[in-house]
């Protein structure tokens, strides 16, 4: 994804990191259902347009059903001492827990479709054009506006 996405991607990974929750975990659970086709590619010397189709988990269904255990898990004895604690990474990784078994149980899934730009690196390899990590998170959450 380049420099500055990878500069980002460890800014993210840090600041998950600092509440309990691996970035790369994360990830590979909201990955589970990801699934894609490549609609069309057009190639204009350098540069390339790829038009993509994909599906993935409704995460919008998911993150309510795991918030609703979370809220459910803090009435309970261990959350209570969590809280009380001011425990913050455990709250977060127990929610991080549910979420993921949400993600991973999930049979809805949301379709979704973005062009993807790219641009011949070094006459044989393309590389994400810059500006266009945004319409790749679109397509792998599959036109879903996820806010955590």
């Amino acid at each position: 994804m380049g420099t500055s996405g990878a500069a980002e991607l460890d800014a993210a990974a840090t600041e998950l990191a600092g509440e309990g929750i691996d970035l790369y975990e994360l990830m590979s659970h909201l990955g589970r259902h990801f699934d894609y086709t490549i609609d069309s590619v057009q190639v204009t010397g350098d540069e390339a347009v790829v038009t993509v189709s994909s599906s993935n988990a409704d995460f919008s269904a998911a993150m309510a059903s795991a918030e609703a255990r979370a809220d459910a898990w803090l009435e309970s004895e261990d959350g209570q001492q969590a809280y009380a604690a001011g425990d913050k990474d455990a709250i977060s990784r127990r929610y991080a827990e549910l979420l993921y078994e949400e993600v991973d149980a999930s049979t809805e899934t949301v379709s979704g479709s973005g062009e993807l730009r790219l641009r011949r690196a070094d006459g044989s390899s393309w590389r994400l054009e810059d500006g266009s990590q945004d319409e790749l998170v679109s397509v792998f959450f599959a036109g879903q506006q996820v806010a955590w």
